[in-house]
């Protein structure tokens, strides 16, 4: 790494607890990396019929006709995937399989984690594919900063980062 002050910053956010205003770093940093590799990342809300919130992603990736679900987890001691997290994820890929951004449908390819450091089994993630037969993957913060800088050396590509997103493991 380069470390230049946003690297700095962005593995200290991703180790910054749960505080809310950390937290919110944290995702709007990671959705400012996924923006550098030529992504659409934005917040989307998926209202029910009442107009009440039912869902809420963070970082909602659009690459063409294509999407995907990212949740960066900022945890002091490590990120563990508990059943409640898994659950959720779960709900998540189920509510945004296609969805609709004005009138144009995406098409939800994959999901992915975020985080400082991983703790604890992998067990609640081979789940969530599993049960979704979506594919997935996790990454931490540092090796998200690996890959922006081969990204921007042009070592990879947006199709080839795309792809990587989408092997049903840990991106080292």
């Amino acid at each position: 790494l380069e470390n230049n002050d946003f690297e700095k910053l962005y593995i200290k956010l991703a180790f910054g607890g749960t505080k809310e205003k950390t937290t919110i770093e944290f995702e709007d940093a990671t959705r400012k990396i996924f923006e550098q590799f030529g992504f659409k990342a934005t917040k989307e809300d998926l209202k029910k019929k009442s107009g009440k919130k039912k869902s809420e992603i963070e970082i909602f990736l659009t690459n063409g006709k294509e999407s995907a679900i990212v949740d960066s987890k900022s945890y002091a001691n490590g990120y563990s995937l508990g059943a409640g997290q898994k659950d959720t994820m779960i709900r998540y890929i189920n509510d945004f399989k296609d969805f609709k951004i004005g009138k144009k449908k995406h098409s939800l390819t994959f999901f992915a984690y975020v985080y400082g450091k991983s703790t604890g089994s992998m067990d609640n993630f081979y789940e969530i594919i599993k049960v979704t037969g979506m594919s997935g993957s996790r990454i931490s913060a540092r090796e998200l900063l690996l890959l922006l800088e081969q990204f921007n050396a042009k070592k990879i590509s947006k199709k080839e980062i795309w792809k990587l997103f989408q092997k049903n493991g840990e991106i080292t």
